[in-house]
């Protein structure tokens, strides 16, 4: 579950709480060097969002490393949120037999 003491948790709504637990959930199932990239790339740490070229030279790696990283972290998230989904809407519908 998100943390409370994350200022944003203060104005989501529920269902925007749950969707921001499924991405965090998602996020642990990468790996170490995708987690810190996706936090770099869209500011989920200390520091607030940084660019491919600034993470790059953080990790000492390529613009293109980093590049390949977030795209590959990004699609397993979409992936592990679309099957979730699917789920839920499966679930919903054998409840309603």
């Amino acid at each position: 579950m998100v943390a409370l003491s994350n200022p944003a948790a203060a104005v989501l709504s529920p269902h925007q709480m749950a969707a921001l637990d499924l991405v965090y959930g998602a996020m642990e199932e990468l790996t170490q060097r995708q987690q810190e990239v996706l936090r770099m790339s869209f500011g989920l740490g200390e520091d607030g969002p940084l660019t491919e070229h600034q993470i790059a030279e953080q990790l000492k790696i390529s613009q293109q490393g980093v590049h390949d990283l977030k795209m590959r972290a990004i699609k397993a998230i979409q992936k592990r949120v679309q099957l979730n989904s699917v789920v839920t809407k499966t679930i919903k519908n054998k409840d309603k037999e």
